[in-house]
């Protein structure tokens, strides 16, 4: 072997050996790094892509609800915390209003509660099953805190919210002032109607059922979104706490295609009790309706 016209002693080519696989091993990591930093960049983007609320979407709200504002003057100053979820196109539509760092659960807790006693034993008796279809089908207070207390009160209820990525939502001694996010409880249905290493397929399937059952006088707000939907599963909430706190969860399926839809709303007006609720009702099944014509 010759270098530069000489031919190299057995010095030389253990030397020349060396240099070149340092040189090869030098080559082969920049490589690599730029493949990882480019593969990163565009797994970064990707979901970026898929996470980021529809500007458009809320934009569009914020036009179609002021223009409520003026025949509903009240409709301004009351909070609301609504998000979409696209699972065909995984997108997300994101709207909200006033102050939604605190919006509790009211009565859409009991399917994270429910979600709890699954957990906690897969094989409910008769009498389990009984309480959960009336905590879910009925929405009965009663049976919600016997389960409640069931899988553990406040901290069971936090386990749960933990295991399902809730990280905005803190359980209550009082289960119906537990607070949560609209995205977090998109979480929540994502895991039940799309995939879930959390819940059983059979626990699913339950969960699903019962929230297809659901009294139909209880099926305002994100029954809505569509005139004509082929499936819809929901769980809704209300409560007094100085003001009205309406929220409305769950699935709709349109033309083939599921929709999770979340929202959270508070500061309606009292409106000598009854009358105050019948508006919110029809107030959130306008706004999911408004989002309906949007997206669908």
């Amino acid at each position: 072997m010759t270098f530069h016209g000489r031919r190299l002693n057995r010095k030389g080519k253990i030397w020349l050996t060396g240099f070149l696989l340092i040189v090869f091993s030098i080559t082969l990591l920049i490589v690599e790094v730029h493949h990882l930093l480019h593969s990163r960049s565009e797994t970064t983007t990707h979901i970026t892509t898929k996470q980021a609320p529809n500007s458009g979407f809320s934009k569009y709200m914020d036009k179609k609800v002021g223009k409520l504002s003026q025949t509903n003057t009240d409709l301004k100053n009351e909070n609301f915390d609504f998000t979409i979820y696209d699972v065909a196109k995984q997108k997300t539509y994101r709207w909200s209003q006033g102050k939604i760092s605190q919006m509790y659960t009211a009565s859409t807790v009991k399917v994270p509660i429910l979600i709890g006693l699954l957990h906690q034993d897969a094989k409910l008796t008769a009498s389990d099953k009984k309480l959960v279809a009336g905590m879910i089908r009925q929405s009965s207070n009663a049976d919600a805190t016997a389960i409640f207390k069931k899988i553990g009160g406040v901290s069971g209820l936090n386990a749960t919210f933990a295991r399902l990525g809730m990280d905005h939502s803190q359980a209550s001694s009082k289960w119906w002032l537990s607070t949560v996010s609209s995205e977090d409880y998109i979480k929540l249905l994502k895991h039940l109607f799309v995939k879930s290493s959390k819940i059983s397929r059979t626990g699913r399937n339950y969960i699903i059922s019962e929230m297809f059952q659901v009294n139909s006088k209880q099926q305002w707000g994100i029954k809505g979104f569509s005139d004509t939907p082929n499936f819809l599963a929901n769980k809704n909430g209300w409560t007094l706490s100085g003001s009205w706190i309406m929220n409305s969860i769950g699935a709709v399926e349109v033309n083939g295609h599921l929709y999770l839809i979340s929202i959270l709303s508070d500061n309606h007006p009292d409106g000598r009790g009854n009358v105050g609720l019948k508006t919110a009702k029809k107030e959130m099944t306008s706004l999911v309706r408004i989002a309906g014509e949007y997206i669908l």
